[in-house]
């Protein structure tokens, strides 16, 4: 079966499930779609797939935002990225949880068995 038609019957499932489009799809990977990215949604996705892409993007944007509210008090770069990766694992574990909740509350299958 290929990407798209999984995909297509994976949005319907979570629509059927009562799952909101917004926390099912969200922006980052319809983004990730739109450059040719090959991944499942979320709730869909295993545990760590979700812990990367949601760490990665939750690291590096509370690292931008640590810069910019801290840069004038003299903090060593160092410290930056240190509290953006734990940041960024925080809440990458986080939100891979509440999609493997998701998906186990609402009988929702693995990608895989789509």
């Amino acid at each position: 079966m290929s990407f798209e038609i999984k995909k297509n019957k994976a949005i319907e499932l979570m629509e059927s499930a009562g799952l909101w489009k917004s926390n099912s799809v969200p922006y980052l990977v319809v983004l990730l779609w739109k450059m040719g990215v090959k991944i499942p949604p979320p709730t869909f996705a295993n545990f760590w797939l979700n812990t990367v892409i949601y760490g990665a993007f939750g690291g590096i944007l509370a690292t931008f935002i640590l810069y910019l509210e801290m840069s004038e008090y003299r903090v060593s770069s160092g410290d930056f990225f240190i509290q953006g990766f734990v940041i960024g694992i925080t809440f990458g574990v986080t939100f891979a949880l509440f999609h493997l909740y998701r998906r186990k509350s609402k009988k929702l299958p693995d990608w895989k068995d789509l």
